[in-house]
């Protein structure tokens, strides 16, 4: 998460009527560098978070916050 300059990183599983979903969220400087720099690191941990998101996801879907207040 340093190399890319990623701050708060969470995923949460939660159901809804009766659907499963997959909740990711990401703070970053910038989300073109999180994915730029993420894809040439060799970290075991990236492999592995890399295969499973392959694994769980169809897409990225990118929100845009509404309300988003860091503790400064």
């Amino acid at each position: 998460m340093k190399d890319e300059d990623v701050h708060v990183e969470s995923w949460f599983t939660t159901e809804i009527n009766g659907e499963k979903y997959l909740l990711w969220y990401m703070r970053a400087k910038s989300i073109k560098r999180v994915f730029e720099v993420s894809q040439k690191l060799k970290h075991p941990i990236d492999k592995f978070h890399y295969d499973l998101m392959a694994e769980i996801t169809a897409a990225n879907i990118f929100a845009v916050p509404l309300i988003d207040i860091p503790r400064g």
